[in-house]
């Protein structure tokens, strides 16, 4: 399987950012995120996808998604 590729974290710059689940018990849906662990900068939870690996990899576009201002580098 392919390696899901993260940016780095954009506040703090920690590469090896990773996709952390989180089993809800109560219902037995699976939520997923992207999660830096030295600031504790966290992606959007996403779940209700077709597969672990999908769900994986809408977390990380989610991440890699940055909001570019004029002037930036």
């Amino acid at each position: 399987m392919d390696e899901i590729e993260l940016k780095p974290c954009p506040f703090c710059g920690r590469q090896g950012t990773t996709i952390r689940s989180e089993r809800v018990s109560s219902s037995g849906v699976t939520l997923y995120a992207a999660r830096c662990y030295r600031c504790g900068a966290e992606g959007p939870m996403v779940y209700g996808y077709e597969d672990s690996r999908a769900a994986m990899e809408a977390a990380a576009s989610f991440w890699n998604g940055r909001v570019s201002y004029e002037g930036d580098n």
